[in-house]
């Protein structure tokens, strides 16, 4: 058995300065994956022809895109940078919207606390969305995001950032006896 995989995209941002502290941040992203499984299958072993094996090829192909936005927005010493982001899964005929928050609270001249939380959304494989082997009906897997942090700036050259955070994921696709894949 071989599998072969081919990935392309082309991420882009554009960031627009408002004022020296609001920003607003456009993003797009498409992303095409190929995959390739060769499976050789053994014929009948009391053949005693050496060509009684068959090999089979399988091919799928991933079309997403994406799409985010956010802006910056200055509340007193604090940053609040509320987005978005967009995806849509051609193979799924579905779309999923993430949405994200980031704060950044300036502490004393050199230190910021800084706070984060969003949802992410990531769509099954091919095989696992195939009409052959998988299951048409599925949904985005999805993954909610909590960070903490603290930044220090300690000079021009020289910022570490110490970071704590948790990750709950739901909807993962996993393997069912029944239906093959299933979202949990």
């Amino acid at each position: 058995s071989s599998t072969e995989t081919i990935k392309g995209g082309a991420p882009t941002e554009l960031t627009i300065r408002r004022s020296a502290q609001e920003n607003i941040y456009l993003g797009a992203n498409a992303q095409r994956t190929g995959i390739t499984n060769k499976d050789e299958v053994a014929g009948n072993p009391f053949s005693t022809s050496s060509t009684s094996s068959t090999t089979t090829q399988t091919k799928y192909t991933r079309n997403e895109a994406a799409g985010w936005s956010a802006i910056d927005q200055q509340l007193g010493p604090t940053k609040v940078t509320p987005g978005v982001r967009y995806a849509y899964s051609q193979q799924m005929k579905k779309g999923e919207a993430d949405p994200r928050l980031q704060t950044a609270t300036a502490v004393g001249s050199c230190n910021q606390i800084k706070a984060s939380a969003g949802q992410y959304s990531k769509s099954p494989t091919p095989a696992q969305t195939s009409k052959e082997y998988g299951r048409t009906d599925l949904l985005f897997q999805r993954t909610n995001h909590y960070v903490l942090g603290l930044q220090t700036d300690w000079s021009r050259d020289w910022t570490t950032e110490i970071q704590v955070f948790s990750k709950r994921g739901y909807r993962l696709v996993g393997a069912d006896p029944v239906n093959i894949y299933n979202n949990s």
